[in-house]
């Protein structure tokens, strides 16, 4: 897991030198840079990037496969599926921090996310979060112990 994090250390530090001339990268832009060095990867245009916007942060149990297509491991009890629980990012946003950073007013901008593409075992994720104003700074902060990469949210945004 350290090796991930170091990973996407190395990988926050570049974007801001090609897209350092721009206030809002788009998401063009950002897929092209991440062509090669993530899979899975979804960007979109949001009004507000605050973790209090569902389109912000998935709903728990979204992600039910590794990306490869691999289903997430666990086993079937009372009914529910073998992964559920596996991916909780509503639960770790709150379990890390009581409560919602408080904020001026909406943060639109751009997220996008996805998996490491060099990770041999398909799990090490991403999320970043630029807003249409972006000064061109960087916030890092990895996902603790087994958490998602959600679970910072409420912390940061």
């Amino acid at each position: 897991m350290a090796t991930n994090f170091k990973r996407l250390c190395a990988a926050l530090a570049v974007i801001p030198w090609p897209l350092a001339a721009l206030a809002a990268p788009g998401c063009p832009a950002l897929e092209q840079f991440l062509l090669g060095k993530a899979v899975g990867v979804l960007c979109f245009h949001s009004d507000d990037l605050r973790t209090n916007n569902p389109l912000t942060t998935p709903a728990n149990n979204s992600i039910t496969t590794f990306a490869d297509g691999t289903t997430l491991p666990g086993v079937s009890v009372l009914g529910f599926p073998a992964n559920f629980g596996s991916f909780t990012p509503v639960t770790d946003r709150g379990v890390i921090s009581t409560g919602p950073t408080l904020s001026s007013g909406p943060v639109p901008g751009i997220q996008v996310e996805g998996w490491f593409a060099d990770d041999p075992t398909n799990q090490a994720r991403f999320v970043l979060r630029f807003p249409d104003d972006w000064n061109g700074k960087l916030v890092v902060a990895g996902a603790s112990g087994t958490r998602s990469e959600y679970n910072g949210d409420w912390a940061w945004s």
